[in-house]
């Protein structure tokens, strides 16, 4: 045969980049030469079109993969003699990631004042079900406070400032989230100051301001005023017998008010009674011979909270940690657990503190550990009650003293602190989110 194809039968083509999809080329051995000219067979996909000279292919409505992902064609080559030749060929159109992610995290956040610098106040989440390019990274807009920065992979914000509600209640950025084919979409997210005030042991009349305040009235009989009346106002009970009042013409301006009697608006007073019903009792340990006491609790952030307490004889030696996780409506989750993992001796004294993520952390003192007399140990667990890594060891080792009766507390970034009695002095140690120390043991 005097015509042969040289371009193949299969090509792949980006969507979106171009309506030229094929270009036909042959060699033609006649030797009597001349120009060869190019048609589409019968069968060929409609919408489908070739330059008889170039023999290049094009598509009438460019291409969009979503629409139609291959095209399959017969290209028919004929030279000035009547000799011809065709080819079936087929283009796969090429995914490309169009879609812009979808920001998943909140537009108003709070935070409590006082905190410390350089904290984590916020963390942007987004979802791109539709990239195929892989990741999203993450950014602050230009007009961001200065004062705030993002990590690009975690999404995590953090504020320099110590925040303090008198000197600047209200922080406003832009987070931008990007993936990996150039597509982005924004959010603006306002970050609220909450004051945090505290009563007096007399009778407190405590004015509104316009930050978000976070107040515990305290003994007497305390009054909350605002200057608005009371239907500009939002009043609701929530958990815990606390009163959430929302300003609606700002409704980004949020007070938590608790343990106080009356609430005072320009047009009336209302007075504030919290009535508790209480359940039945619940046992918390399974086992029930021997003793078990000195418990603790902590709150879980999907509202239910978890318990641990010492038991004698439990697991095998002395005193054992033990505990029990228990849903928002008070029904146990899972059974009761064993929290130490050295169970020579006694592990006694446990303490218990919920963290941001859903998770908790244990802490309790153990004895002849450490090599010596007492030593304070943890174990962090994730918000399924799984217990994250191996007990650790809170203070530093081979210090001589007893160290014991520690106390607990979870921090805004994720992370926790606790607190110890050696001898006639009190020590702490911080840990980061993933549990690890920062920075030594401080005394005082």
């Amino acid at each position: 045969m005097a015509i042969e194809f040289i371009s193949g039968s299969t090509a792949e083509v980006e969507e979106n980049v171009s309506t030229s999809i094929y270009t036909a080329q042959v060699t033609d051995t006649n030797e009597s030469g001349g120009s060869i000219s190019f048609e589409l067979g019968e069968g060929s996909d409609p919408g489908l079109t070739i330059d008889p000279e170039t023999g290049i292919v094009t598509v009438s409505n460019g291409l969009d993969y979503e629409t139609k992902s291959s095209y399959s064609f017969t290209v028919i080559a004929t030279n000035e003699s009547g000799d011809s030749s065709e080819i079936q060929v087929t283009i796969n159109v090429t995914n490309l990631d169009e879609a812009d992610p979808t920001i998943t995290s909140a537009d108003l956040v709070s935070v409590n004042e006082g905190i410390g610098s350089d904290q984590v106040v916020y963390t942007a989440t987004a979802t791109d079900g539709n990239d195929i390019s892989g990741g999203v990274v993450y950014s602050l807009a230009e007009g961001s406070d200065s004062v705030l920065s993002i990590d690009a992979n975690s999404g995590a914000v953090t504020l320099t400032d110590d925040p303090d509600a008198s000197t600047k209640d209200t922080y406003t950025f832009t987070v931008v989230a990007t993936d990996a084919a150039g597509n982005s979409v924004s959010e603006d997210v306002t970050l609220r100051i909450n004051r945090i005030v505290s009563g007096t042991e007399g009778n407190d009349t405590i004015a509104n301001t316009s930050s978000n305040d976070v107040v515990s009235a305290g003994k007497g009989a305390d009054v909350f005023s605002y200057s608005g009346n009371y239907d500009d106002y939002n009043v609701s009970l929530i958990a815990g017998g606390s009163v959430r009042v929302v300003n609606l013409a700002s409704p980004s301006e949020v007070d938590v008010l608790s343990v106080f009697e009356s609430l005072q608006f320009a047009d009336r007073t209302i007075n504030i009674q919290i009535v508790y019903t209480a359940g039945e009792d619940i046992l918390v340990n399974t086992q029930a011979s021997d003793a078990q006491y000195r418990s603790n609790i902590a709150s879980l952030s999907d509202g239910g909270y978890v318990v641990v307490w010492q038991s004698a004889n439990q697991d095998g030696s002395s005193w054992g940690v033990y505990g029990q996780r228990f849903d928002a409506a008070g029904a146990p989750v899972g059974s009761e657990f064993l929290v130490n993992t050295a169970t020579s001796d006694a592990q006694e004294w446990p303490v218990v503190a919920g963290l941001s993520d859903g998770g908790y952390v244990v802490a309790w003192q153990s004895a002849n550990q450490d090599g010596s007399s007492w030593g304070v140990y943890g174990q962090r667990y994730d918000a399924d009650g799984a217990a994250v890594g191996d007990e650790f060891l809170v203070n530093d080792s081979g210090t001589g003293a007893s160290e014991e009766r520690s106390s607990i507390v979870g921090l805004a970034d994720g992370g926790f602190i606790i607190v110890w009695k050696a001898s006639s002095e009190i020590y702490s140690q911080r840990f980061d989110a993933d549990g690890n120390k920062v920075g030594s043991q401080t005394q005082g």
